[in-house]
């Protein structure tokens, strides 16, 4: 089978690659912008065809990059070459639009493998698969428990992107699955103890899913609510005064918080896409986050470069770029979370951070202490529930007027605690007002709960597939016992596996946009060599070489997400039993 309109534009790509130095650039790009859209085309006949269909999800989304990639590229053209970044601008468009032709190619010549069928957002099916195990009455056997050590470490990977309390409410949850699936896998028993243990797990399980769909609606809540704060920080330490020389290890720290948030913003998105049934917002959710992927591989060393030459007008034209996009696709993915996360879900958990929040800053001032970090994470996180309350497309929401009026009046009431917090405070009689303006907004935050809660119960209830971020937040009492030996295994397991990225193969941050990335020929079989240049064999094996290498050394490790690989099996089954029954005794 023949794909002449994708084998035009990569050879289009490989004569770009020749003269992005020459004056004739700007027409070499120029018909790439022309015959782009004949590959896209390509793609979307094929796609029909019977045999694609499993990898349907992919191919769409790889269509879906090119076609934002299209704007970009027009935009170049216009500008004519003004862009003193244009090189670095063109290779970074060049290179996405390569991989994204390579894969579908991959696909359709027969080297696709399951992860090109599986959409995101495993945490989900797992757990809807588990409970309607149990609910059929089907064997409590070797293969449920593999199923149940699975979503475990999904439930763990999860909690370590979360706020500490999350972090410990699911961990006692899953210890809680633990000591009830301990105990169906006793001795010989009446059938109604059987029934009863089989209950046990059953509610254990619906428990841990609530604390897990809590701690990533908090997670959502948090993030959002200061999406564009990693890049702030980057861009005031660039342009920052040189008081002393910089190293790039002064960017540590932040490197570290903007892996993790990057992290935490892919686990959102892959939650998300498994709780929506409309398979055209799976994709929209999917682009964007392929796309932030893609960007992470650049920002990092981009940063990095523009830090140790801030007068560098192509480093920082090339920083405000990657910048500029991150926030577009960072907006365009608030407004699609928006309309899938439950919003009578979200304002309860928004009503919780604020009351333990709201708390924290009255106990500061009562010991004469005003924390004005504290005041504004406060004030975003309520803007944060009035942009979702905007946003969704719920018409229950949208079209009740209790919703509405609260919604008013929490808005009235936020920008009066923005002008006092711009404010210095300097005596208790000013704190006490901003208290009470704090407590003013609780109320309102509370009335919209309220609000949202009556208008819920008399709609429809949505299954985890079709809205929202499944099951209302339950207030559940799992335990205060802190003993998480029987958890080791899964911890170890979580930390040693690494993220499943949305489309593109994720970079060490220690190389350079200019510099090959050694990801680029390891989705492809080496073995199987028809069609490659001696040079392109021998390149790849290279990179093949020093890809393994570089998987021992821990500090290039990618962070985790809730997906993993189901072939890393915990080899030690019999270790775990014994823990397990070692809970069961203590």
């Amino acid at each position: 089978m023949s794909f002449p309109a994708i084998e035009k534009v990569l050879t289009q790509l490989e004569a770009m690659e020749r003269q992005v130095l020459s004056d004739n650039i700007y027409k070499q790009v120029q018909t790439l912008v022309k015959i782009l859209p004949d590959a896209i085309d390509e793609i979307k006949r094929h796609k029909k065809s019977k045999e694609f269909k499993p990898f349907n999800n992919k191919t769409k989304l790889c269509a879906s990059q090119l076609n934002k990639t299209l704007p970009l590229l027009i935009s170049v053209v216009t500008n004519n070459g003004v862009n003193p970044s244009f090189r670095e601008i063109m290779e970074f468009l060049t290179e996405k639009i390569r991989w994204c032709l390579l894969e579908v190619l991959r696909v359709f010549r027969g080297s696709s493998c399951d992860s090109d069928r599986e959409p995101s957002g495993i945490f989900v099916s797992s757990m809807d698969y588990a409970i309607n195990h149990i609910q059929n009455d089907e064997p409590i056997d070797d293969r449920f428990k593999n199923l149940l050590d699975d979503l475990l470490c999904q439930s763990l990977t999860i909690a370590k992107l979360s706020s500490n309390t999350d972090y410990q409410e699911i961990a006692v949850s899953c210890k809680n699955v633990l000591v009830k699936f301990s105990a169906m896998r006793s001795n010989k028993e009446k059938l109604t103890i059987k029934s009863l243990k089989k209950e046990l797990l059953l509610s254990s399980l619906e428990n841990l899913e609530r604390k897990v769909n809590t701690a990533v609606l908090r997670m959502y809540l948090h993030v959002m609510s200061e999406s564009c704060a990693p890049i702030k920080t980057f861009t005031t330490k660039c342009l920052g005064k040189k008081l002393t020389p910089r190293q790039p290890s002064d960017l540590n720290a932040d490197i570290i918080q903007m892996d993790h948030y990057c992290d935490q913003i892919q686990t959102i998105g892959n939650f998300a896409v498994a709780c929506t049934e409309s398979f055209n917002m799976k994709l929209k959710v999917q682009c964007c986050l392929a796309s932030l992927e893609f960007i992470e591989n650049y920002f990092v060393p981009t940063a990095t470069a523009f830090y140790m030459d801030s007068t560098s007008i192509v480093k920082r034209n090339f920083f405000k770029f990657l910048a500029e996009e991150s926030q577009k696709e960072l907006k365009t993915l608030q407004g699609l979370l928006d309309n899938i996360v439950d919003s009578s879900a979200f304002a309860q958990v928004v009503h919780d951070d604020l009351t333990t929040l709201s708390q924290q800053i009255k106990d500061s001032i009562l010991d004469g202490i005003y924390n004005k970090k504290d005041a504004e994470t406060f004030l975003f996180r309520c803007f944060r529930l009035i942009k979702h309350l905007h946003t969704t497309d719920d018409r229950l929401v949208q079209d009740d007027p209790k919703i509405k009026e609260a919604s008013n009046e929490l808005e009235k009431s936020l920008f009066t605690l923005q002008y006092k917090i711009q404010v210095n405070l300097f005596n208790q009689p000013s704190m006490q007002n901003l208290v009470a303006e704090i407590e003013l907004i609780l109320f309102c935050v509370n009335k919209i709960t309220q609000a949202l809660n009556i208008t819920n119960s008399f709609s429809f209830s949505f299954s985890s597939a079709s809205r929202g971020l499944r099951n209302q937040v339950m207030d559940d009492n799992t335990g205060s016992d802190t003993n998480m030996n029987s958890l080791e295994p899964y911890l170890i397991r979580v930390a040693e596996t690494p993220r499943k990225l949305t489309l593109f193969a994720k970079t060490p941050s220690k190389f350079t946009p200019c510099q090959p990335k050694i990801d680029k020929y390891s989705s492809y079989n080496v073995t199987d060599r028809s069609g490659w240049k001696p040079n392109q064999v021998r390149l790849a094996e290279a990179f093949g070489l020093v890809k393994e290498m570089n998987n021992e050394d821990d500090s290039l490790k990618t962070s985790n997400s809730e997906n993993y690989d189901t072939a890393y099996r915990l080899e030690d089954l019999e270790f775990l039993d014994n823990k397990i029954t070692d809970l069961r005794v203590n």
